[in-house]
């Protein structure tokens, strides 16, 4: 026996011994709301430890705000690239002298490198309207599309930026 519901793709089946079944289409729909919920809930928690500590020590920084990377990390390095967003996987490929494995297009690449092997790399995705609540913004000089910083030179002062629903955080060199 059959009952339907009037909630599109959703039949109950019920057999007489074993009670109900849940039907394909009903199996399908179950499937499907799970997963669009984990790609929702995906992007509410970022990966990216490095931008992730970033962002907690600007949060509660006051006026005279300094960040330094080496402070943040714990594993050892002695460069790092800082590249702007949309920069083609050609171009990281050269920048670093090596083939970087991990691209992905539109992210703000950071790629942490020691004895001239990458030792740990972040690729945050852009937001697609600016900024997002906690983002990490990278100032660079006119041209440039990236930064190579050894652990003494990557300090930078913070500026927040508000937005309609948090902050983001501009970082400059100091």
């Amino acid at each position: 026996m059959i009952y339907s519901c009037p909630e599109p793709f959703v039949e109950i089946q019920y057999n007489n011994s074993n009670g109900p079944l849940l039907s394909d289409s009903l199996v399908f729909r179950n499937i499907l709301l799970t997963l669009m919920a984990s790609l929702l809930c995906a992007g509410c928690f970022r990966k990216n430890k490095i931008e992730n500590e970033i962002a907690k020590k600007a949060s509660v920084c006051n006026e005279e705000c300094v960040i330094k990377l080496s402070d943040l990390t714990t594993f050892g390095w002695d460069k790092v690239y800082i590249f702007q967003a949309l920069v083609p996987a050609e171009f990281i490929d050269e920048a670093l002298g090596m083939h970087y494995e991990d691209y992905v297009e539109a992210t703000r690449t950071i790629i942490f490198v020691k004895n001239n092997k990458i030792v740990y790399a972040e690729n945050d995705p852009l937001g697609d309207k600016g900024p997002r609540d906690g983002d990490v913004v990278f100032t660079f000089t006119a041209g440039d599309r990236y930064q190579l910083l050894t652990p003494a030179q990557a300090v930078f002062s913070v500026t927040h930026k508000n937005l309609s629903m948090g902050e983001y955080y501009i970082l400059k060199l100091k």
